[in-house]
């Protein structure tokens, strides 16, 4: 079964908490494709290499197994691919280089939802796998630092999502309880799977897709807040 939630059943869902949970990267804010920002990296350092070579490459990496220090875990991904393609020492640049303006663009409706959640009085976290350096760099650079009342990460909780504690942690850093939290993402087992293990509600955003079967899921942040999702509307 495909659940869409529906405008009386958001409302129902949202009076009942009292904090709501974004996810980042494809919720609030779309990032170019990882092989495309490293491209755009390696032309910074006078290199033009091609797209495909670096997907290639990226296919081929696993993910490193000791995620216990978050920030080292990305550094070693990055010198991993790129010693691949023949560069070696520029790890940490990347990561510097990964939240760039030039590598995203802020979903359409967001300001416009976390302005109008804000006024009605929730308390607004971010639970994401990035680093919170990265996370604060770009609310503030892009001005929505001030409808946000708690960042964690993995570098403050010591875990990556899907983990429920990071959760957990979320509600009590704001004086709630995870029970009292609604968690929005896009990624079914990060976000839906790992909130709703620890206790939390959560809605899957699925801008585009299909929706997979059996989870409440949301076409647009806006529907949070009882308007449609036609863009500019």
């Amino acid at each position: 079964m495909i659940t869409r939630v529906l405008d009386n059943e958001i409302m129902s869902i949202l009076a009942k908490v009292k904090v709501i949970s974004f996810d980042v990267e494809g919720t609030l804010v779309n990032f170019h494709p990882p092989d495309r920002i490293i491209q755009l990296f390696l032309k910074t350092k006078g290199y033009d290499v091609d797209r495909d070579v670096i997907k290639g490459v990226i296919e081929e990496i696993a993910v490193p197994g000791d995620q216990r220090d978050p920030e080292k875990f990305y550094v070693e991904w990055n010198e991993e691919v790129l010693s691949k393609l023949g560069f070696r020492g520029l790890g940490r640049e990347l990561l510097d280089f990964w939240f760039s303006p030039g590598n995203y663009e802020v979903f359409w409706d967001v300001r416009k939802t976390l302005e109008k959640l804000k006024a009605l009085g929730f308390k607004l976290v971010i639970v994401s796998n990035n680093l919170s350096w990265e996370i604060r760099r770009l609310l503030i650079r892009e001005k929505l630092d001030s409808y946000i009342d708690y960042i964690i990460t993995p570098d403050i909780a010591g875990y990556f999502k899907p983990e429920k504690d990071i959760f957990i942690e979320a509600a009590l850093a704001v004086g709630s309880r995870v029970e009292q939290m609604v968690h929005i993402g896009d990624r079914l087992e990060e976000d839906y799977i790992g909130a709703t293990r620890a206790g939390a509600t959560a809605l899957l955003l699925v801008r585009e897709k299909i929706p997979p079967r059996n989870v409440l899921w949301i076409r647009c942040l806006l529907e949070l807040v009882g308007e449609g999702c036609e863009v500019g509307g």
